[in-house]
């Protein structure tokens, strides 16, 4: 599924306070972009301490999303 598919998902509701003028459908897949974006930096993060602590990516993630 891409950003804009994601978007147009049925029952999704777009905030009425964006006051920035972009396209709604627009700005919800820029949002999400960064949102991954941002994810994935995690992800990355996590992968990086997991190797310096010594310990396995699975035991790290976990015990970082409790």
């Amino acid at each position: 599924m891409n950003y804009l598919e994601a978007v147009d998902e049925p029952g999704r509701m777009h905030s009425a306070s964006d006051t920035s003028g972009a396209d709604p459908p627009l700005e919800e897949a820029l949002f999400l972009e960064r949102l991954l974006f941002l994810y994935e930096q995690s992800l990355n993060e996590i992968r990086t301490f997991a190797r310096r602590e010594g310990r396995s990516y699975e035991e790290v993630r976990t015990k970082y999303a409790w």
